[in-house]
């Protein structure tokens, strides 16, 4: 089923000269075996993924400390994401007084132990 849905966005494609992102993207529809009901919904997560990609790759041309890369979410909105996170908005404000009064003494929570090079950090996993 996946070698079909591939085939039949290459095919959709193909009508029309494809760009390098259309051709990652294609790449990450089939990495991750996402499908599609209709071509408006293709093309909608193809802006989000070809957004989403230039911001990858000007964080990783300007970092050196750690490099970003695609995963299952990449073409999913800002909004999708964070509901399935469970992300929900407050309606509260905190004054502006109360704000740097509260944030005017900051613990130190340093140990001087480096937990990378104490093996205790293991590498991303998704």
């Amino acid at each position: 089923m996946r070698t079909f849905a591939v085939a039949t966005l290459a095919a959709l494609v193909a009508a029309t000269p494809m760009t390098d992102a259309e051709f990652q993207f294609i790449n990450y529809v089939a990495k991750y075996g996402k499908s599609y009901a209709t071509v408006e919904e293709y093309n909608a997560r193809l802006a989000i993924f070809v957004q989403k990609n230039a911001e990858i790759t000007r964080i990783n041309a300007e970092q050196s400390s750690f490099k970003l890369g695609h995963n299952k979410f990449t073409d999913y909105t800002d909004a999708e994401y964070k509901k399935l996170l469970g992300y929900k908005q407050t309606t509260t404000t905190v004054e502006a007084s109360e704000a740097s009064t509260t944030n005017q003494s900051v613990p130190s929570f340093a140990t001087g132990v480096n937990w990378v090079t104490a093996g205790a950090v293991t590498p991303v996993k998704d």
